[in-house]
């Protein structure tokens, strides 16, 4: 390997070859074994793997080859300590070399490894067999590589550049795996005509963090998608990724090279391209140091040409970083993000509710939606709607899944205890000469004896509710269920937990008139007493409180028994029947309706789901 010179990621190659050789045994580094090691993927994606796609075949059918000429080679017992270099894996670098020199590269890269594997018979014997031919490859090697030559020992980092420093959200997008977006399109259509413009086509979104700046180029890659924009817009929208672009340029010129590879890409693309930078303001300064330019000024000529579209979004401070550089300020248009209503919220939410339904496994009810909206919208004041309101609702869902269990709670907490008590066991059995130890070991073992006596039939009724359950269903209905949950019947300490929830309902419907309501222990028991029914479990419960809360509550509202602002006290009188006690006399000659009368606006929702 005198007089040769390889880019850092061949020599990588070349030592995970040796690596290959040596875990099989094999003395000498062949062909097969560079090959192999091609297929790596622990920096990102392998570029020969990119370069098989494009060439029609599947990698993982050339990999499978090459692996089976690797285990066909002699190995030997004891392994070998020492790898040194083959006749036939040197003729691979000279005709490598050969490669770099004809296309005037400085160095030896992976694509000249490529090629010189397809000009020995042997050596591509397993690409030829997976449907590859040497033409083809030599295509794709091309396409990959485009006009670049190779003058740094990074040069494989900008190949492709564009698939591994940004995100294709039109692909994303034919591909569903984007959320909608509600209520943003004011916002977009203003996106869509500036980029339509001929001169500072360049939106710029501004908005507090959560407001929905990402969401709204989302939303424009979901019409590109669907050719809801102008002809002038028919084409890729790709997000970004400058976190990425700085991810190991350690070398002066390599972050550069990264960003100006990707806006080549750009610029040379046949489709179009529209890039989405999040954060715009972080390319100030970006990759800026001793003697090189930040990605601002790489920006810049290529914004004032034209030749670039380009999407930002920040926050309103952070865009104060962009008004200090006006040359680089004045090629964006401002697009203002405000944060959307609790009512424009609540249909977000909408929207997104199935997407989360589906991920966590919950049901979502359209109430714990409008609640999500109005705390959030009252009670976390630090962030904005509606990335607040959604992060309740994810939150809540997460939590609620991580509750459910396939094993009833009697038998999951016996079982647990029954686990910790085992443990116990193991390390008090250890302290033989310890008599403390030794008597504790015997209470251990007697309540261990005790849970499983217990845990029996238990254990014994769960399996028969299942056996129940296949023999009722199909199995093809049963292979479907992800889950068994049994339902247990209420216990009173249920219904009381009901009560206190069906009461909170009533407190939020009240809270716009700001009245308060006090109920009693003593009213909450007679509600849990006298609503509850073992066939028909909670339901009756929400009449019960439509007919001796609700009602006479909106009677006493109407007739000024109560006022806003104030405190309904409900409680049981001597005779053992409710009541809500009157703050006020009758004010009005106003007739009321019957308080038993169901037709009332003030209604409990009977969905206990």
């Amino acid at each position: 390997m005198a007089g040769m010179e390889f880019t850092d990621k061949v020599e990588k190659v070349l030592g995970q070859g040796q690596s290959l050789a040596l875990e099989y045994g094999n003395s000498q580094l062949m062909p097969a074994h560079i090959a192999c090691a091609l297929f790596d993927e622990t920096d990102g994606q392998s570029l020969f793997k990119s370069i098989l796609e494009k060439a029609g075949v599947e990698p993982q059918a050339v990999e499978r080859n090459y692996k089976r000429k690797v285990v066909q080679l002699a190995s030997q017992d004891p392994p070998p300590t020492e790898v040194s270099i083959s006749p036939q894996a040197g003729k691979l670098l000279q005709q490598a070399k050969t490669h770099m020199k004809n296309q005037k590269d400085s160095y030896i890269s992976v694509d000249h490894l490529i090629l010189a594997l397809a000009d020995d018979a042997t050596s591509f014997a397993p690409m030829k067999d997976a449907g590859v031919t040497k033409k083809a490859l030599e295509n794709a090697v091309a396409q990959v590589r485009g006009n670049r030559r190779v003058e740094s020992k990074n040069a494989e980092e900008v190949y492709e550049a564009l698939s591994k420093y940004a995100i294709d959200l039109t692909a994303q997008a034919s591909s569903g795996k984007l959320d909608p977006v509600i209520g943003r399109d004011d916002e977009i259509r203003r996106v869509i005509r500036v980029l339509a413009r001929r001169t500072k086509n360049n939106p710029v979104l501004i908005g507090e963090p959560g407001v929905g700046k990402t969401a709204i180029a989302e939303g424009l890659a979901r019409r590109i998608v669907e050719r809801d924009v102008p002809q002038t817009l028919q084409c890729k929208l790709f997000s970004l990724d400058m976190g990425a672009l700085i991810a190991g340029a350690k070398y002066r010129g390599e972050f550069e090279e990264r960003l100006k590879a990707v806006l080549n890409e750009v610029k040379e693309s046949e489709e179009g391209i529209i890039l989405f930078i999040d954060e715009i303001h972080t390319v100030l300064g970006a990759g800026k140091s001793e003697g090189s330019m930040d990605a601002a000024n790489l920006l810049k000529p290529m914004l004032a040409r034209g030749e670039l579209r380009c999407i930002g979004a920040t926050t309103l401070n952070e865009y104060r970083q962009i008004e200090k550089d006006p040359a680089f300020e004045r090629r964006f248009q401002k697009v203002d993000v405000g944060e959307p209503t609790v009512s424009a919220t609540i249909s977000i939410l909408r929207g997104l509710k199935e997407r989360y339904e589906s991920y966590h496994g919950v049901k979502i009810t359209d109430s714990a939606l409008v609640s999500a909206a109005q705390l959030s919208d009252r009670y976390i004041t630090t962030r904005f709607l509606p990335d607040k309101a959604i992060d309740l609702i994810d939150e809540a869902a997460a939590s609620q899944r991580v509750q459910l269990d396939s094993k009833p709670e009697e038998i999951d907490i016996l079982e647990r205890k029954l686990f910790q008590l085992e443990i116990e066991s193991t390390a008090l059995s250890k302290e033989k000469n310890n008599k403390e130890a030794q008597e504790r070991l015997v209470k251990v073992r007697e309540e261990m004896s005790s849970i499983q006596e217990e845990l029996k039939p238990l254990k014994l009724k769960y399996d028969m509710i299942l056996q129940i359950v296949r023999q009722h269903f199909s199995p093809e209905f049963t292979n479907r269920i992800d889950e068994l949950v049994i339902f247990n019947r209420l216990s009173q300490n249920n219904i009381t937990d009901i009560v206190d929830v069906r009461l909170e309902e009533v407190a939020g419907r009240l809270a716009d008139r700001k009245i308060k309501i006090q109920v009693s222990h003593a009213a909450k028991l007679w509600l849990g007493e006298h609503g509850y029914e073992p066939v028909f479990g909670a339901r009756p419960l929400n009449r019960l409180i439509q007919q001796q809360v609700l009602n006479p509550l909106a009677r006493l509202i109407i007739d000024g028994g109560v006022r806003n602002g104030e405190t309904a006290h409900v409680d049981v009188n001597a005779n053992n029947e409710i009541f809500i006690a009157r703050n006020h006399e009758m004010e009005s000659d106003y007739e009321v309706e019957d308080p038993n009368d169901s037709d009332n606006d003030m209604v409990v929702d009977e969905d206990l789901d």
